[in-house]
């Protein structure tokens, strides 16, 4: 009875470092870029000025759709008035024309849409 006892606490024990180191991983390299969206915007990456040329105008982002990308974790510092003809392009490999046809309408993007396209802001 007190080995069986024994086995489990130290089965329980293994489990639970191995949660904790596996947790460690998941905070510390974020695979999934998901710290943004759990912390807020604290802890997205800043730019340097120097990477915010200007290019020929794409289109403009209405006020929806900047508070879309600011409650999906964008620095609202960070958040384009304008968005420039290469992103344009960019959200048009990732989203396709269509899509980038609506948002240039007026509609919002969905969170997932946002997760795809992140590369390109």
């Amino acid at each position: 009875m007190k080995t069986a006892f024994t086995n489990t606490l130290v089965t329980l024990g293994i489990i639970f470092v191995l949660l904790v180191l596996a947790g460690g991983y998941f905070f510390m390299a974020d695979p999934m870029n998901l710290k943004p969206m759990i912390f807020g915007s604290n802890v997205i990456e800043t730019r340097s000025s120097d990477t915010k040329t200007t290019a020929a105008a794409g289109f403009q982002l209405s006020d929806a759709q900047r508070q879309s990308l600011i409650s999906a974790g964008v620095d609202p510092s960070q958040v384009p008035a304008n968005v420039t003809s290469t992103q344009e392009a960019c959200f048009a490999d990732v989203l396709g024309d269509v899509r980038v046809a609506e948002i240039k309408s007026g509609a919002v993007p969905s969170s997932i849409e946002f997760l795809k396209a992140k590369s390109c802001l």
